[in-house]
């Protein structure tokens, strides 16, 4: 169907196409009952995530993909999600699993716990006591697989240590740690 001419009718159509992006594969909304998804809940769309970036604005500004309870709120899809997640680019998301890793290493050596990030919704936060102090990640949730074998805490008593502290701490740490004989 192409819409052409009257700008009421194509405003109208955009409208229903921006009504439309939540729904699942079966035609239902991502909030509404569907009784072949899963649980009898609408999956939603699979392509479009709550806080993916989906492009720009007439301005440049970027444009997210709200929550189903935001898609009728034209403020909702020029704010940044409270919670961003590095998966909008692959490429940073493959940098971030490389560095968690190591991360998930470091429990292994040192005592550590993890617990819910208080400011950032979905994130963990793992927390290693090293014999040089306390150290802590932000840990995505795509990344959690990475972190099953650690305690999980409700909260966790931080020593509120600058990045640079940590990475000292980290650095006199592995400097203690003996060295492997092959």
């Amino acid at each position: 169907m192409s819409i052409t001419g009257d700008p009421e009718e194509l405003a109208h159509a955009r409208a229903g196409i921006l009504q439309s992006l939540d729904r699942c594969r079966h035609g239902r909304h991502e909030t509404n009952r569907c009784l072949e998804c899963p649980d009898g809940l609408s999956e939603g769309n699979p392509y479009l995530k709550a806080g993916q970036k989906i492009g720009f604005d007439a301005h440049g500004d970027v444009l997210y993909v709200p929550g189903p309870e935001d898609f009728n709120d034209a403020g909702a899809w020029r704010t940044p999600p409270v919670d961003i997640v590095v998966c909008d680019d692959p490429v940073l998301s493959r940098v971030y699993r490389e560095l968690n890793r190591l991360v998930a290493g470091y429990t292994y050596w040192w005592p550590s716990v993890i617990c819910p990030a208080p400011n950032c919704p979905r994130f963990w936060i793992v927390h290693v006591c090293s014999p040089a102090g306390q150290m802590s990640w932000h840990i995505p949730p795509q990344d959690m697989d990475l972190f099953g074998h650690v305690r999980r805490v409700d909260t966790w008593e931080q020593d509120t240590h600058s990045t640079e502290e940590k990475y000292r701490r980290l650095e006199s740490a592995c400097a203690a740690v003996p060295e492997a004989t092959a």
